[in-house]
Formats: C-alpha cells, sequence, structure tokens
C-alpha cells in the first residue's frame, strides 16, 4: 500500500467513526427529548 493509499484508507475510517459519534449524539438528544416530553406524565401519576 502507497503512503497515499494509506492517508485516504484512514481518512475513510475516520470518518467512518465520526459517522457513528455523530449519529450516537443524535440518538441521545432524540432520547433526552422523549424523556423530557414525558416528565409531565410521571408527575402526574404521583
Amino acid at each position: 500500500m502507497t503512503r497515499d493509499q494509506a492517508r485516504d484508507e484512514l481518512r475513510a475510517q475516520l470518518a467512518g467513526a465520526e459517522l457513528v459519534a455523530e449519529l450516537q449524539a443524535e440518538r441521545r438528544a432524540e432520547s433526552a427529548r422523549e424523556d423530557a416530553e414525558s416528565e409531565p406524565a410521571r408527575d402526574a401519576d404521583q
């Protein structure tokens, strides 16, 4: 593998890791919104 090929491969791998991190962050934010929306319902039950 040439240096340029290795660099391109590494960049592709890092881009994949960044995508996974971005998707995880989006899911955590969505989960937090869902939790916030359900809090009033929990308070009403008590």
